[in-house]
């Protein structure tokens, strides 16, 4: 479930990848973070027989004070995507998982393989955790890169 970006991607070109700076304050639960495609390029999914991988990346530090981090998806319009993830970003005692950066990890979580986008796709992540302001989530990335296979 959990792969490096870069091991994940191989030789593909991302054709949208974006990060949300997430507030040193911490993440409020009202707070989502928007990923428009349309507003880079309008005709990005246009062709509708092509499918795509949609990668979501979550970089956090040891002041997240949880194992799981609970995220609720929104697609719009609607696409083949799970409406919540739970995402792992750290084992049991503790010991954070992700590529560590100076005190950052990275955590990368393949959401969806192979699905149609709709051509003015626009996801919103908001956290599901039962804590208003979550500390220790630096930023939230989405990555979408084109399937190995077309559809048929």
């Amino acid at each position: 479930m959990m792969t490096c970006l870069s091991s994940c991607s191989g030789d593909r070109e991302p054709v949208f990848s974006e990060f949300v700076d997430i507030p040193s304050s911490g993440w409020d639960a009202p707070l989502y973070c928007d990923f428009a495609t349309a507003r880079r390029d309008s005709a990005m999914f246009a062709d509708s027989a092509r499918r795509y991988d949609v990668i979501l990346v979550v970089r956090h530090t040891e002041a997240y004070p949880f194992a799981d981090l609970y995220l609720s998806l929104a697609s719009v319009p609607e696409a083949e995507l799970p409406s919540e993830r739970r995402i792992v970003l750290a084992k049991e005692g503790g010991t954070r998982v992700g590529i560590n950066a100076h005190g950052i990890y990275t955590v990368a979580d393949t959401i969806a393989r192979e699905i149609a986008l709709p051509q003015l796709f626009n996801l919103k992540v908001s956290q599901a955790m039962r804590r208003d302001a979550l500390e220790g989530i630096v930023n939230v990335g989405v990555v979408i890169l084109p399937s190995l296979h077309r559809a048929k």
